[in-house]
């Protein structure tokens, strides 16, 4: 996200900032829940089961949209395939934060994780147990 001073002059700390304070008073409203995007290579309903279940134990609300969109687009269609990467881009402009199980050197987590990165977002990093990693 760009910033501008008074001046018009690009503000990169600005930008750096204003996203993490908004984040902050957000989590400071009671009863607040963050949005969170889960993202991962499988795509299989029992794993996006156990992750999705283990964001809301963890107080965050899930969003699996590229499990979702795998169940409802032919993956083998690249029209399909486009489009369920530009909803999936739009839905994680909408979360507070990215979290990435399994291998995130998976292709279509690639441009998930480049988008939330320069939006500033919170990229967290887990193993296909839920054990959270470093990056």
């Amino acid at each position: 996200m760009s910033y501008r001073n008074t001046s018009g002059y690009s503000d990169p700390t600005a930008g750096a900032v204003i996203p993490s304070l908004a984040r902050e008073q957000r989590m400071a409203v009671k009863n607040y829940r963050p949005l969170v995007f889960v993202a991962s290579k499988e795509i299989g309903i029992e794993d996006t089961k156990r992750y999705c279940q283990f964001a809301i134990e963890q107080g965050y609300i899930p969003l699996a949209a590229l499990q979702h969109y795998a169940q409802v687009l032919d993956g083998m269609d690249d029209e399909h395939c486009t489009l369920g990467s530009y909803c999936s881009l739009i839905l994680l402009s909408h979360c507070d934060e990215l979290w990435v199980f399994g291998d995130e050197n998976a292709e279509n987590l690639e441009q998930l994780i480049l988008k939330a990165e320069r939006r500033n977002m919170q990229v967290r990093y887990f193993t296909i147990q839920c054990k959270e990693r470093a990056e």
